[in-house]
């Protein structure tokens, strides 16, 4: 929806940046899905930190080595605080692990795809360890309970997969809906992984700041289009992520319960009295 034109371009122009999309007048929030949207709730009580990025690497495995995951994560982190998982340590099991107590998600890896049994669609960790097989499954996420306000998926094909009647799209997007999380940002196809991963990163500074997340989406797009050069103004470098569900800002900030200086300086107090 973001690169519907508004106007008819002239004659044979290939200016990419100057075209007038969609994107330029509006923000564009996509609701695919009324049951689990509405069903949905945002900033609860359990979620104990404020992010979990994860970059894993593919060394040994059958799967193509990401330039750019480790830094994209590692700019996440600056810009919002949280806990990084890099490489081995950033496997299958330490997501089932630390999930659960995250407001936000940011999975930056490859996706692997089945278009047949959409069960079989899954985030790929990279090599299996004694605890998982390194796949976390569609069928893996319809059985867990997660508490992320969003889950930003920064894989190919992450709003893709079989079109079923009655269903819809089976992607994992919709599986971390079900799981619990009322936003997802996903990419629609098999994007650039440096430039997708410069967009995610700037984006991350705007969530700082406690902007709408579809106005953040949209104005690092609008920056990438303004900024970049004219090949990667094309639409296939940016038009390829999109927020699914709830645009609300997100609360990074934590219960005063979960703060260590909290719980240290109640004890120094103990201290004295004592």
């Amino acid at each position: 929806f973001d690169v519907f034109l508004v106007e008819e371009p002239t004659g044979q122009q290939r200016d990419y940046a100057g075209l007038h999309y969609l994107i330029k007048d509006h923000t564009v929030q996509v609701v695919p899905m009324l049951r689990p949207w509405l069903k949905a709730t945002r900033g609860r009580s359990d979620a104990r930190s404020a992010y979990l990025g994860m970059a894993p690497t593919y060394d040994g495995t059958d799967l193509a080595p990401l330039r750019s995951n480790a830094r994209e994560v590692q700019r996440a982190e600056a810009a919002i605080g949280g806990i990084v998982l890099e490489g081995d340590v950033a496997s299958e099991t330490a997501f089932k692990r630390n999930a659960g107590a995250a407001t936000v998600l940011h999975l930056a890896m490859h996706t692997k795809m089945d278009m047949i049994d959409p069960m079989q669609l899954a985030l790929a960790f990279g090599r299996a360890d004694t605890s998982n097989d390194g796949l976390l499954n569609m069928y893996e996420l319809y059985g867990m309970d997660l508490h992320a306000s969003l889950a930003l998926l920064s894989a190919c094909n992450t709003g893709t997969g079989p079109l079923l009647g009655g269903e819809g799209i089976m992607s994992m997007a919709r599986a971390f809906q079900y799981a619990g999380c009322p936003s997802v940002m996903m990419n629609l196809w098999a994007c650039d992984d440096e430039t997708s991963g410069a967009i995610v990163a700037a984006f991350f500074d705007h969530l700082r700041e406690g902007e709408e997340l579809d106005d953040a989406l949209r104005s690092v797009k609008l920056a990438h289009l303004q900024g970049s050069d004219p090949q990667k103004a094309h639409p296939y470098y940016w038009a390829t992520l999109v927020l699914l569900g709830d645009e609300r800002p997100i609360d990074l900030s934590q219960p005063w319960y979960f703060s260590p200086w909290i719980w240290a300086s109640l004890a120094a107090l103990l201290v004295l009295v004592g």
